[in-house]
């Protein structure tokens, strides 16, 4: 990077911060609270923006030690240091005044939600005379929980969906969906973390076996109708349907229940239905985009646990059971969709008083079904192969492998049998990548290491923590991408790849493998690339907008009200950032959840602490609707 590139962006983003200092007279009546709260989201936003410019440049990983020597000099040269500072400094100068500014509007709608005003005094706000306010109650009026209105808002974000699905089409089925697939279709059941065949088992679970059954159906209904990929394109239709109906009953509940003017509830229905990112990965046949619309309709059912929790009301059998059917089914189609659930439930029962025996078995009954109930007694009968255990252990096994190949030589003679019990030191320094744990995992956990191989790996794992943290943090660092300006979720790929070796060339005749469609490459391929170049669209497909950015100005805006219950709201969030911390490599699909309860997570600081209308009677028909 140039010194005149770095003086030059300080200089525009000063000046842009001074500008909006001075024409924005409510900066310098900002309280305290406001400016501290602002400049720590401010500083995090900014740091996110401009921190990834310190990342090495993976096109040099493979390249020649001069050329890495050179860039790591470069990288943590004083000049280079200052300049990313300044530029840190600048672009949180500018972030703070719009995130006042943003705060000032928004707090016009926080303090109603305080209060229990009518429909007409909330929408008052703005000019009740004005054409464009009188055309957004219009549209607005279609979001609610009458079933005629949810199906019209499902139909709309599903057409807008359209010509997306179409360019992307027929289908992208993941890797991961192809050797499900495989499984279901042929009976060769192959590990894809051993790479080799399972004999004796008709499926395994590493992948989700609901999933495999899910996929392994449509392919047939595919069959039947006379062209295999056919039934993909159904599956695609229907989940993409599914996946706008759950968009539909989140933004019926935001109306119900938060302040949000129907401006802002009308305007994030059209963004939901016209970014590409949405549409471009319900195209793809994989089960991060099978379980969404699940996670998205259990996190409206947790909200309204967590309102009638904090207004003191039962939990209804019903609801209970929703929450738990929907916790389960998500479970089945993504495993670690049950630790957040469950821990997110069990951390609103301690909060829960009088409903917390109930939110606790809300919280216990999924894990309990998923993890240990169903593979105890329909695995083995049904000859389903259990998924292997380093998938739980895979980020502590990158970090030990890092101190292994770094620091072998400063390590106890014990320490390194208990570590070459659970991991091929010299198989871990061949196949080593800072940016995935998974070549570890593939090539060199041992399969004879025991439970208590692990067990006590995983307190060495512990203890090294304190003696090599910067290993640690190094060997692991690809754990931060989600959180910083780097991957968007705009998405195309092949209509079939990977696995041909255990039969993957079987599936799908007529299309080459790792070959684009006509519709992918001519159209989407071109659409992808644009989409990611030109602003707005390519930070409104930003990965880290929708983990990082968005969840910390809700939460801070709650924080700035002192309105610490609604945080209450925010746990499913604060567990799927945990869970994306424990991961084995980084992959944008990792946090669709993320994206597509984007809504949700704006909503919170707008809740309202009683319903919307004066009508008691109002709000009892929006809990029979959920409840129902």
């Amino acid at each position: 990077m140039g010194v005149l590139g770095a003086v030059g962006s300080f200089s525009m983003m000063t000046g842009i911060g001074y500008i909006v200092y001075r024409i924005y007279p409510l900066l310098s009546v900002a309280t305290i609270r406001v400016k501290v709260v602002n400049c720590i989201l401010s500083a995090a936003i900014a740091s996110s923006t401009i921190l990834p410019r310190m990342a090495p440049d993976p096109s040099l990983e493979r390249g020649s030690i001069q050329a890495q020597t050179h860039e790591q000099a470069m990288r943590s040269s004083t000049s280079f240091i200052l300049c990313l500072a300044l530029q840190v400094l600048a672009l949180s100068m500018f972030v703070f005044a719009i995130l006042c500014w943003l705060e000032d509007i928004a707090a016009k709608y926080m303090d109603r939600s305080k209060m229990e005003v009518s429909e007409q005094e909330l929408q008052n706000v703005a000019d009740p005379k004005s054409v464009s306010h009188k055309i957004w109650r219009i549209l607005a009026s279609f979001i609610d929980f009458t079933p005629k209105h949810i199906l019209i808002t499902t139909i709309i974000i599903f057409v807008c969906w359209m010509p997306v699905l179409i360019i992307n089409g027929p289908a992208i089925i993941g890797v991961d969906a192809m050797v499900q697939l495989i499984q279901y279709k042929t009976g060769h059941v192959w590990d894809p973390m051993l790479m080799n065949e399972l004999p004796g088992y008709r499926a395994q679970d590493h992948h989700p076996v609901f999933d495999t059954l899910l996929y392994g159906l449509f392919d047939q209904l595919g069959v039947f109708l006379g062209n295999e990929i056919a039934g993909m394109r159904v599956l695609i239709i229907c989940q993409s349907l599914f996946a706008a109906f759950s968009l539909a009953v989140a933004l019926a509940w935001i109306r119900r229940r938060t302040s949000l003017p129907d401006g802002a509830v009308v305007a994030i229905l059209f963004f939901s239905a016209l970014l590409p990112a949405f549409p471009m990965y319900m195209s793809i046949v994989l089960k991060d985009t099978t379980w969404l619309p699940f996670f998205v309709l259990w996190c409206v059912l947790f909200y309204e646990c967590v309102y009638r929790v904090r207004k003191h009301e039962r939990l209804t059998i019903s609801l209970i059971t929703a929450v738990v059917v929907f916790g389960i089914v998500g479970g089945l189609t993504k495993k670690t969709s049950v630790y957040v659930t469950g821990l997110s439930l069990l951390a609103l029962a301690l909060f829960a008083h009088k409903n917390r025996v109930r939110v606790a078995l809300m919280a216990l009954l999924p894990p309990i079904l998923v993890a240990i109930v169903i593979p105890a007694t329909l695995f083995s009968p049904l000859r389903i192969a259990p998924g292997g255990p380093q998938e739980a252990i895979s980020v502590p096994m990158q970090q030990v492998a890092k101190v292994a190949i770094d620091k072998w030589p400063e390590l106890s003679p014990k320490d390194k049998k208990a570590i070459e019990k659970v991991i091929d030191v010299k198989e871990a320094h061949q196949h080593w990548n800072r940016n995935s744990s998974d070549y570890v995992k593939h090539y060199a956990y041992r399969q004879d290491a025991t439970k208590l191989d692990r067990t006590k790996f995983m307190a060495i794992w512990a203890r090294l923590f304190f003696r090599y943290p910067g290993e640690y943090f190094k060997a692991a660092l690809y754990l931060a991408i989600p959180f910083v300006v780097h991957d968007t979720y705009y998405y195309t790929s092949a209509v079939r790849c990977g696995w041909w070796e255990a039969g993957g060339r079987s599936l799908f005749p007529g299309y080459e493998e790792c070959a684009l469609s006509h519709g992918q490459k001519t159209i989407a391929v071109p659409l992808v690339s644009l989409l990611n170049k030109i602003p707005p669209f390519s930070l409104l497909g930003s990965e880290a907008v929708y983990v990082l950015w968005i969840p910390l100005v809700a939460m801070g805006f709650v924080v700035i009200r002192r309105e610490y219950g609604k945080l209450l709201f925010t746990l499913p969030f604060v567990f799927t950032w945990l869970n994306l911390l424990a991961l084995p490599a980084h992959q944008v699909r990792y946090s669709l959840g993320f994206l597509f309860c984007f809504a949700l997570m704006i909503a919170v600081p707008f809740i309202r602490e009683e319903s919307r209308n004066t009508s008691i009677a109002d709000d009892q028909v929006v809990s029979a609707t959920l409840d129902e």
